[in-house]
């Protein structure tokens, strides 16, 4: 035969429906807050995020049509004219080309200040030779198609505009200038005509810190909603930057130790501390550049170029010459750090509920049980006949709950079975003081059957005591 399993005790089971109660409401009411409060926080992050990157975009696209506009305006101003003309007479290193510059070097350095170019540039149409550079650098006679500046982004953009002189100015992307171990740097360029004929080129290099100042507000990336690792950039069809890291402005020792823990290489660690910049040496290949130079406007969590999980708004710029695209993240910790002091909040009062609700089980299962525990124990003195033991359940009368009802009820039954017993003795100690044979018969279809009979009775008619219960008193 099978042993039966051991049951816990009705206290117990019930201390456990009370706790798993408590913890089954705490919990779904926990995960319900955590997920609503998590998905709350996601898209506020995200519309934020848009809206930073949508500004910024308007922002970026107007500053270079402002560019543009403002090149192609120079180009077509007499000062340009003159200069160009006065320049191409004079020839480099000479008394009258001394005295050009004297007349409209000014003017010229004017524009370049009011403007924000770090330099502006006159290049002769025929030659493609620089007639006039504020920087110094090409000097004047300094051949485009020829080393260093062969292959550069200015000689492209000045190729391309005299190309197409009624095409309007045009940029060209940021690139190491002059060459490979030079600072990065953008041109736009417009030609300039004289009576119809094209007789050079205007140019006017870009520096990256024009478009930082555009992407990080001035350094105030907590005032514009980043927060303490938001930051909008940009990123060109080569996978790498064309604006500064927030990271590395703010601290680029910290930055280069970051990436180097998440695996960058030496190589690339080397150029960015060479560099004093992430532009075009800070490589983003990341899943959200991806789908932005393929044309979409979306946002995702992705790992940003640190590795490090961020939420992204990201969205392709529409600047004719340029494939770049714009990008507002901030890191998921950030996003999701008072979900996370929700969820500690909740498993601190989860474990203070599932205290409450075991004190109530407790003080439940004892009030419940008592009474049962009592009746219990009036039944294993029952079983062992000890119907004369006073009665435990005496505390129960008045009860108002079923289950102390129940042992007053029992209480109630044990005095009667008392009682019941007690009369029962009484006659049976009545039948056996009686000389004379007594019957006691109960009536039945047969007729009447001896009950019990005194012990005078067995002795009259020689029987063994109780031999005689159960007979017809007929026979």
């Amino acid at each position: 035969m099978s042993k039966l399993p051991r049951r816990r005790s009705l206290s117990a089971r019930i201390r456990a429906a009370f706790l798993t109660l408590g913890l089954v409401a705490i919990g779904l009411t926990g995960w319900q807050s955590y997920r609503i409060a998590d998905t709350a926080l996601e898209e506020a992050a995200y519309a934020r995020l848009t809206a930073i990157r949508e500004t910024k975009k308007r922002q970026i696209e107007t500053y270079f049509r402002t560019v543009t506009t403002t090149v192609r305006t120079l180009a077509d101003g007499e000062v340009a004219i003159d200069s160009i003309l006065g320049f191409t007479a004079a020839g480099p290193a000479t008394a009258d080309y001394a005295a050009v510059e004297r007349l409209h070097g000014e003017t010229l350095r004017g524009y370049a200040s009011a403007f924000g170019f770090e330099d502006l540039l006159l290049i002769d149409a025929a030659t493609r030779r620089t007639l006039y550079s504020l920087d110094g650098a090409p000097g004047p006679g300094a051949a485009l198609n020829a080393p260093p500046y062969a292959g550069s982004n200015l000689a492209a953009v000045v190729d391309g505009v005299l190309a197409d002189p009624a095409g309007g100015a045009q940029i060209a992307d940021f690139q190491h200038y002059p060459d490979a171990a030079g600072p990065a740097a953008a041109f736009a360029a417009a030609a300039v005509h004289d009576r119809g004929a094209v007789i050079g080129a205007l140019a006017v290099r870009l520096s990256p810190k024009a478009i930082d100042q555009v992407l990080t507000g001035g350094g105030g990336w907590r005032e514009e909603g980043l927060g303490d690792t938001g930051e909008t950039y940009l990123v060109g069809s080569d996978g790498l930057m064309r604006s500064d890291s927030r990271f590395y402005l703010e601290d680029r020792d910290v930055y280069l130790g970051r990436l180097a823990a998440s695996g960058v290489g030496a190589d690339e660690l080397e150029r960015l501390r060479a560099s004093d910049s992430t532009v075009l040496t800070q490589s983003a290949r990341t899943r959200a550049v991806g789908r932005a130079l393929e044309g979409a406007a979306d946002t995702s969590r992705v790992l940003d170029y640190r590795g490090i999980p961020v939420l992204s708004s990201f969205a392709p710029l529409d600047l004719p010459g340029l494939e770049w695209v714009l990008l507002s993240e901030i890191d998921e910790e950030e996003v999701f750090r008072p979900v996370r002091t929700l969820r500690n909040r909740l498993l601190a009062l989860a474990l203070a509920v599932s205290a409450a609700f075991l004190a109530a089980g407790y003080w439940f299962s004892r009030r419940t049980t008592r009474p049962l525990l009592a009746l219990a124990s009036e039944v294993d003195e029952i079983r062992r006949v000890d119907l004369d033991r006073s009665t435990g359940l005496d505390a129960f009368q008045g009860a108002d709950d079923e289950v102390a009802r129940l042992a007053e009820s029992f209480r109630d039954l044990t005095g009667r079975l008392r009682e019941t017993t007690v009369s029962r003795d009484y006659l049976d100690n009545l039948l056996g003081s009686m000389l004379n044979a007594v019957f006691v018969v109960r009536e039945s279809e047969q007729g009447p059957i001896i009950r019990s009979a005194n012990r005078a009775a067995d002795v009259m008619l020689g029987v063994e005591s109780g031999a005689l219960e159960g007979r017809p008193l007929a026979g």
